[in-house]
């Protein structure tokens, strides 16, 4: 009995360090819970103050003093650990809403889910934007985004909230950091109203171990947030690495993965066709998968052109140099091959073109010149065994000799 009291003893003392460290952790947690209820509960007393969402816009982008000193608070608790406040934030009623936050927020979520596709709902964009932007220091978006991947990894039902805004918050900061990147410091919501923009400065963050991230999370929209991230990455992987990573992203999440796209059918290929709807339905869904991988390298290219982007312009400007040269080098020793081969069929019936012939100008059996009379092709002098008994010289069969000769009367 004595034995087994000394043990238990020596077990607690074990056990007591991580025990006190646990309790240390749920209460820093819970602290910094309040702070954030906090701040929720001062933006929705500004809301039903004024009793209109528009202007309750308005007033939560000019901070009161009220938020600054939450905000302040907030900050002190990320010095002490920044990792517990990211995971506190992307519990569920944060940056995660609960139908009730959309509800009492005016957001009819579901009826409009296609147009918020890669995107938070204005009003609940604006609802946490002070918050974010007085947090979001170059450490500290690291550390959140790669818990959005984390935690979007751990998903697994695509038409539950919680997948949908970790996807849609993670474009929206990639989305405003190759904004800020790029010079610009709004965002326009429509034809009238400006908001303000997450970042305020440049943000340099580790898009390797991004990239990485969201590879290890994959889903149906992998391919947008990959895009986005490469479009940013200091320094830039090669344009055929990004264009080939793409592909390979799109190819891996085409079956639908652990998060299928919300509304469509990964196994579209499979399904009965009854009526010309449906037969329509297959074609829209093939030529989305089909054109997937060309849509993702146009968005690149437009992107680049708004961060005034210059380099790929100088890669391909060096490339077009190079190969102008080799393309003269070339076309020289062309040349010579062609005088030689005009002089060895001089008084023959057939002839070279030296020229740079568009041939796919021309129908097949077309030839430039010809006219559409059908006995234009007839030789004046023609025999078949004229045409068969003719040389033929070892140097025309040489496979060094790298031209394509086009013969015609």
């Amino acid at each position: 009995m004595g034995a087994n009291t000394e043990l238990d003893n020596d077990t607690w003392e074990v056990q007591t360090p991580q025990h006190e460290a646990c309790q240390k952790h749920k209460e820093f947690h819970e602290k910094v819970r309040d702070v954030l209820i906090s701040y929720k509960d001062e933006q929705f007393r500004v809301m039903q103050t004024v009793q209109s969402v528009s202007k309750s816009r308005e007033l939560w982008s000019n901070s009161s003093s009220e938020v600054d000193w939450i905000l302040a608070q907030i900050k002190d608790l990320m010095q002490e650990n920044r990792e517990t406040v990211a995971e506190v934030l992307l519990s569920d009623g944060f940056l995660i809403p609960t139908v009730d936050c959309l509800k009492m927020l005016n957001i009819k979520y579901e009826a409009n889910k296609a147009v918020w596709q890669f995107r938070i709902p204005q009003t609940l964009y604006c609802f946490w934007q002070p918050l974010l932007t007085g947090l979001l220091s170059r450490s500290f978006t690291q550390t959140l985004i790669d818990k959005m991947f984390m935690k979007l990894k751990e998903c697994s039902d695509s038409s539950e909230l919680r997948p949908q805004f970790l996807i849609n918050w993670i474009s929206e900061m990639l989305t405003s950091i190759a904004r800020v990147n790029s010079g610009k410091k709004r965002r326009r919501c429509n034809k009238r109203v400006y908001v303000k923009e997450l970042f305020l400065h440049k943000v340099p963050l580790q898009w390797i171990r991004l990239t990485e991230n969201c590879l290890e999370a994959p889903c149906w929209a992998t391919p947008h947030l990959l895009q986005l991230i490469l479009t940013s990455m200091r320094p830039r992987l090669p344009r055929s690495s990004r264009k080939n990573l793409l592909y390979l992203t799109s190819i891996y999440t085409e079956g639908g993965g652990p998060l299928s796209s919300p509304g469509l059918l990964s196994n579209y290929s499979e399904q009965p066709i009854y009526t010309i709807e449906s037969l329509q339905w297959r074609v829209r869904q093939e030529n989305q998968v089909k054109n997937e991988g060309q849509a993702a390298e146009n968005q690149e290219d437009v992107l680049e052109k708004d961060d005034g982007v210059e380099e790929v312009e100088e890669e391909e400007e060096e490339m077009v140099t190079e190969t102008n040269h080799l393309e003269g080098l070339a076309h020289s020793d062309n040349m010579v091959a062609i005088a030689e081969k005009k002089a060895a069929l001089q008084g023959s019936a057939w002839q070279i073109i030296a020229d740079e012939i568009q041939w796919k100008d021309f129908p097949l059996g077309k030839l430039p010149g010809q006219t559409d009379d059908p006995d234009g092709l007839m030789l004046d002098n023609y025999s078949m065994m004229s045409l068969l008994d003719q040389p033929v010289r070892d140097e025309w069969k040489s496979p060094n000799t790298n031209l394509t000769l086009d013969l015609y009367r």
